[in-house]
């Protein structure tokens, strides 16, 4: 709760303490947060059931006990009831309240004065709002953030952490650091023969073995699937780093027994050194031994490969995607799909996500994923997202205006947007030359994009907000560990990440989070929409959840204009 909110909620229990004098036993009843009447030489006058469900005490033992003896800290108390009773308000403070059992229950306490019609001051009223459960949610999504939920192991972004800070270290102090990528050999057999649960307990296996192998200075983290990576630091010559593979390809090999079945399986493993490989530039790093992976798998697997210079087919080909992004957008290359978005309430479009495609002539279609990496680096994004904002617009009022529909359009910011242009000029100009109301036209973030110059971040978005426009947060869950900013900013809806929504069915871990999410984005508010949904027992997963909206191949792969358009000329309304 901020600071004015706190504030306002207790001069209102104040206000209604006051105005109901001989009803105050029922409004205090009635609060669905523990509430304590506390008077002036520190006793409980009064409590509500809350109270007497948070500490295990039933209420005729509560009142006359010592006002201090509920909390953890009794002199924190006593000082914060001192210090309400000279100030005449007590504003989120976080205190630890006692349980009989002596569990803690984390609280945010408010209070004010307790006064009578002459308005002389007869004790004070604590309310406590118990928040263990927004602590134990934000506990699984700072886990989630940094780390494999089947694994446990560190995952792609904290392996990333781990490697720019090793870079740094090396940089100053001269040794080599090794980067090892670390792929399964046919995992997909495993799991078509043997099942998803064993290929898991495999994968868990494997992971139990090479961090056992490893130093503890070294890191080993699971960058997704049945891919793996590998830090080592204060390497004394590369050499140590091939021993370490050697042994590495060698316990993969030993027999797994998992569930009666005996598993045997290989790996491949792609090398690569700060600083001859990469110049400390992690990316580039990651990179190469990426391609030195792509090496080892192509050159028969179960086996290591340093990266070399010959290994720049995969380099060379984003060199040559970088230049002809250059021109892309004068020779109309790009082009934009929707997906839409369904509402779970009646089956019908409330919706659609705008994504670009390229269509490069002479190489055909290429992945989003490889050339919008290739822009964010070269600075071509800051154009291309522009075209993509206004065709957005553009097409969304034509649909607008021939259907009268009502659904939002959602486009995707990049973080180079917010920092290498007037963001919200540019949103405007959109809207002004496009025609699409403002409000229904919806910007999806990243939690990253959120904590970059958060000040800058909150001016713009508060702007845009103001003439209408909508925001979502893309992917939530896998980037920041904080939940604060959710309150600092005017989000309204998250979007569960589909790494969460693809293993719902086999994943109980993810089940929890997706339900943490839910929980969390409507308790403050916010919609939820579910992406990457596909089968039968995810969309019923979602349904029990309350969860607003799903976007993913259940419904619809993303449709180029002229397919979307018959849909909303049908009035198509899926079926659930």
């Amino acid at each position: 709760m901020d600071e004015c909110r706190g504030i306002d909620w207790c001069r209102r229990i104040e206000g209604e303490l006051r105005a109901a004098n001989v009803h105050a036993r029922n409004l205090i009843e009635a609060s669905p947060d523990p509430m304590m009447v506390v008077d002036l030489q520190g006793l409980v006058g009064d409590v509500n059931r809350a109270t007497e469900e948070i500490s295990g005490i039933p209420r005729e033992q509560l009142i006359g006990s010592e006002f201090t003896w509920h909390f953890s800290n009794p002199e924190q108390a006593r000082e914060i009831f001192r210090r309400t009773l000279a100030e005449g308000m007590l504003r989120d403070c976080l205190m630890y309240f006692r349980h009989a059992t002596r569990r803690m229950a984390e609280v945010l306490c408010n209070g004010s004065l307790l006064r009578d019609d002459a308005g002389e001051v007869h004790g004070v009223v604590v309310v406590a709002r118990d928040i263990s459960d927004f602590k134990q949610i934000e506990s699984q999504m700072l886990f989630q953030a940094n780390y494999d939920a089947l694994t446990a192991l560190p995952n792609r972004m904290l392996f990333r952490e781990h490697l720019e800070r090793a870079t740094v270290l090396a940089s100053r102090n001269l040794p080599i650091v090794g980067v090892m990528f670390i792929d399964l050999d046919n995992f997909k057999d495993v799991n078509e023969t043997l099942g998803y649960e064993i290929g898991d307990e495999l994968i868990k296996a494997i992971a139990r073995r090479f961090r056992d192998e490893l130093r503890e200075s070294d890191v080993v983290a699971r960058m997704g699937g049945d891919e793996f990576a590998i830090l080592v630091e204060d390497v004394p010559k590369a050499g140590v780093v091939e021993t370490l593979a050697l042994k590495l390809l060698s316990l993969a090999l030993e027999p797994h027994v998992i569930d009666g079945h005996e598993v045997v399986i290989s790996c491949s493993i792609g090398i690569t050194f700060h600083p001859f490989d990469g110049d400390g530039d992690v990316d580039t790093l990651l990179r190469n031994a990426d391609a030195a992976l792509y090496r080892a798998k192509a050159e028969g697997k179960n086996c290591c490969r340093y990266f070399t210079s010959e290994m720049n087919a995969t380099i060379c080909r984003r060199v040559e995607l970088g230049n002809r992004l250059r021109r892309a957008l004068k020779e109309s290359e790009f082009l934009l799909h929707y997906q839409p978005r369904v509402e779970l309430a009646g089956g019908r479009i409330a919706g659609v996500e705008a994504l670009i495609r390229w269509n490069a002539p002479g190489i055909g279609m290429v992945s989003p994923v490889e050339f919008i990496a290739i822009a964010e680096n070269n600075g071509m994004i800051v154009q291309i997202g522009e075209w993509v904002l206004f065709e957005a617009c553009r097409q969304a009022r034509q649909w607008q205006t021939e259907f009268g529909t009502t659904m939002r359009t959602a486009v995707n910011l990049s973080a180079r947007q917010f920092l290498d242009v007037d963001i919200v000029a540019l949103v405007r100009r959109a809207l002004e030359q496009t025609g699409l109301p403002a409000h229904l036209l919806e910007l999806e973030l990243t939690e990253s994009m959120l904590m970059q110059d958060t000040k800058r971040m909150q001016r713009d978005l508060n702007a845009l907000r103001e003439i209408g426009v909508t925001f979502s947060v893309d992917d939530f869950g896998t980037g920041y560990s904080s939940l604060s900013y959710l309150n600092s900013f005017p989000i309204d809806c998250l979007k569960v990440d589909r790494s969460f929504v693809s293993d719902i069915a086999v994943n109980p871990g993810n089940e929890a989070i997706v339900r943490a999410i839910v929980i969390l984005a409507h308790s403050l508010g916010m919609k939820v929409v579910a992406e990457g949904v596909e089968t039968t027992e995810q969309l019923t997963f979602l349904l029990d959840q309350d969860c607003e909206e799903i976007q993913g191949y259940y419904f619809s792969k993303p449709l180029p204009p002229d397919a979307m358009t018959t849909l909303l000329r049908e009035g198509r309304v899926f079926d659930l």
